[in-house]
């Protein structure tokens, strides 16, 4: 199939989804536009108004009648509609393109939520914060009932910049093997700027704490703890698998810590549908300071 086709294919079952989109946003209204008066057809109050204006020395050069006011304002609102319907649609365009929509009911979208999806989604025109957008509309598709009211509340009040840094940030972060974001490995003290030379300063990271993204303690930690065979935590990162076990060299009888920073609740749903960009240098920098902390760093193809 060529891409046009396949893209064309891709729309046509999109196309239920589109048309409810569309239900939810403000369509422009359609009166009936008054004839414009005639001089002899200005209203007294008018015709007074304009006396009064010229008895004091003011020059009026026009009338502007009701009917060239009704059409100014039809104009605005149809320019309106038209660039709430673009983003909503630009945004709606960013869904995995690989969706099964054989599996997708779309029926079965709480209406609450697609409403306040398109008003949202429609004032968006940058495409970082759209892909943030479309990404939350899928991740509700696939899982009715994910995305809380809050976390689109945080989305709301996202610039391009914070999603940016949300971005690297979770890109950094190890997540269990549901995909569900753990922690951040801080590899030293990030409220020192231990985390700078990746993009995550003290200063971005308290900006992503004021948007409710992540805890507001840069020393936070999770305490693995194990049975028999000490510690053992399975996460995943950058799309790699790996199991973490305490060096046998380590005392960890009553667990070990992983120190880092810990997202809030909507930080970690937002987390779940950011896509990743590549950081090899953290990552190489995150397993050394693991091993530092006691842990072995075992790709899962190698755990034992």
């Amino acid at each position: 199939m060529s891409d046009v086709n396949e893209a064309a294919d891709v729309a046509e079952k999109m196309a239920p989804l589109v048309i409810r989109i569309l239900a939810h946003l403000p369509t422009p209204w359609k009166g009936k536009r008054p004839q414009q008066p005639s001089d002899q057809q200005m209203p007294s109050t008018d015709v007074a108004a304009i006396k009064e204006l010229q008895e004091s020395g003011l020059q009026v050069a026009y009338y502007k009648g009701a009917a060239i006011e009704v059409e100014a304002f039809q104009q605005a609102q149809d320019k309106e509609a038209n660039r709430l319907a673009s983003n909503a649609l630009n945004t709606a365009s960013m869904i995995d393109p690989d969706l099964d929509w054989t599996k997708e009911d779309v029926d079965a979208l709480d209406a609450e939520f697609l409403h306040r999806w398109a008003l949202e989604a429609s004032n968006v025109s940058d495409e970082t914060l759209q892909m943030l957008w479309a990404k939350l509309l899928e991740g509700e598709l696939n899982s009715p009932g994910s995305v809380s009211n809050d976390t689109m509340s945080i989305a709301r009040d996202m610039n391009k910049a914070r999603a940016e840094e949300f971005r690297l940030l979770c890109s950094a972060a190890l997540y269990n093997w549901e995909g569900i974001p753990s922690i951040v490995i801080g590899l030293g003290n990030p409220g020192g700027n231990s985390l700078q030379p990746y993009g995550l300063s003290y200063n971005v990271l308290m900006k992503l704490a004021h948007h409710r993204l992540i805890v507001n303690d840069m020393s936070s930690y999770r305490t693995i703890s194990g049975g028999s065979l000490g510690p053992i935590y399975p996460v995943k990162h950058q799309g790699m698998s790996y199991v973490l076990r305490a060096s046998p060299q380590h005392d960890a009888a009553s667990g070990l810590r992983i120190s880092g920073i810990l997202f809030t609740p909507a930080g970690e749903e937002l987390a779940r549908v950011v896509e990743h960009i590549p950081m090899p240098e953290y990552t190489q920098a995150m397993i050394e300071d693991l091993k530092k902390a006691g842990w072995d760093v075992l790709p899962v193809n190698d755990a034992s």
